[in-house]
């Protein structure tokens, strides 16, 4: 099984990089396969910009036909490579770290009718 691991902490010398490491090591030890997407390595674009918001939410109706920007698609990739996929993160102030909130809205999509992820 191939695993997309989503991590969000701007450290790995922390807890959250301790609780990655013995993830990807039992993952190892279980014969699997994984990549790490660390969005704060990544310097991974949290806002979304004015044509990604047309795209997705315009209050005057979405708009599919404007570009999925290259970064969106490949995370998309990755996503669609992987057998599954894990987020791992601290929570801060009773939510994940804004670099996560950021990921979850520039990359779960509308696309073709469906939500694309």
């Amino acid at each position: 099984m191939h695993i997309y691991i989503v991590f969000a902490h701007p450290s790995r010398r922390s807890f959250t990089g301790d609780v990655l490491a013995e993830f990807c090591r039992g993952l190892e030890d279980g014969g699997h396969s994984y990549e790490i997407g660390d969005l704060y390595e990544m310097d991974f674009r949290t806002d979304m910009s004015l044509d990604e918001y047309n795209r997705e939410m315009n209050v005057h109706g979405n708009r599919p036909e404007l570009p999925i920007p290259s970064d969106v698609e490949a995370e998309h990739a990755k996503i669609e490579k992987a057998d599954g996929l894990v987020f791992i993160f601290p929570v801060w102030w009773s939510d994940c770290p804004a670099k996560l909130k950021g990921w979850f809205d520039r990359v779960f999509v509308y696309c073709c009718g469906l939500i694309m992820v």
